[in-house]
């Protein structure tokens, strides 16, 4: 069975991304991880977002709720491999999700 994904980001790219896919694949689960250091409007925009696409978004959060926790607990903030924050709180979440939920098609928004 094919289970998709689309990778909300409260951005211009991922909205429209989300919009297009849909036309074709109304099953398509839609996710959003949300930290507490997120800009407030991204939670509005997200919301608009559900009305537009006339589908819930699904929000996910990592156990450390904001950049400051990831630091204090890891005791690093950057370095070459990229910064502790952005592997905590967004990709560790992201690939804790798709281990357990197996899914075959991917949706991201970009912008050049």
């Amino acid at each position: 069975m094919n289970k998709r994904v689309s990778w909300f980001s409260a951005g211009v790219s991922s909205a429209v991304a989300t919009k297009l896919v849909l036309q074709d694949h109304p099953d398509i689960e839609i996710l959003y991880i949300d930290i507490d250091d997120q800009h407030p409007d991204s939670l509005r925009f997200k919301d608009d977002c559900e009305k537009w696409f006339g589908k819930e978004i699904k929000i996910l959060k990592s156990k450390y709720p904001n950049v400051d926790s990831v630091c204090r607990a890891f005791r690093f903030v950057n370095g070459v491999g990229g910064a502790r924050c952005t592997s905590t709180l967004k990709r560790r979440v992201r690939k804790e999700w798709e281990h357990i939920n197996k899914p075959t098609h991917y949706v991201w928004g970009f912008d050049a």
